[in-house]
């Protein structure tokens, strides 16, 4: 699922970039040159490409070309999600909702998969983030699940 979704960004970085960066990007996941891959998406996820950040961060969570780091795969899933990533966003929540590369947070998990399930077009991927928020929710009391809401409707306030 994860291999798949790499390439669904990769294909979508195509907008974003120069033509013979993109054709080296394709080529690299392609011939599953990771590193490669890691190398052409570095210096745009610097610059706040968000599809760069995403792909990026995945490459730091499955340690495909780059060495796994669930701290970095979390910073760029951030990241991607302050600029409206809805998979960075879903991402982000299990992250915190499993305390990999971040403190364990349930608040925080339910409101990045909350602002995630509201963005994302009925998929396997929407199907992924209902099924950990739902999850998510069964282990949250009421005041959690408050907390979560008002952490949502802050974010959503900010320009």
């Amino acid at each position: 699922m994860l291999r798949g979704t790499l390439m669904l960004v990769a294909v979508l970085l195509v907008p974003a970039l120069a033509v013979a960066e993109v054709d080296d990007g394709i080529a690299a996941y392609h011939g599953e040159d990771y590193a490669q891959l890691a190398r052409e998406i570095a210096p745009k996820a610097v610059a706040g490409n968000a599809a760069a950040q995403l792909t990026l961060a995945m490459l730091y969570e499955t340690g495909r070309g780059i060495a796994r780091d669930d701290a970095q795969a979390a910073r760029w899933y951030a990241e991607a999600a302050a600029q409206g990533s809805a998979e960075a966003r879903m991402r982000l929540g299990i992250k915190y909702a499993e305390g990999r590369g971040v403190p364990a947070d349930k608040a925080r998990a339910h409101m990045w998969l909350g602002l995630a399930i509201q963005a994302l077009p009925d998929s396997a991927l929407r199907d992924e983030a209902l099924a950990a928020m739902v999850n998510l929710a069964r282990r949250m009391s009421a005041a959690e699940i408050a907390e979560a809401e008002s952490l949502a409707r802050d974010l959503k306030a900010k320009p």
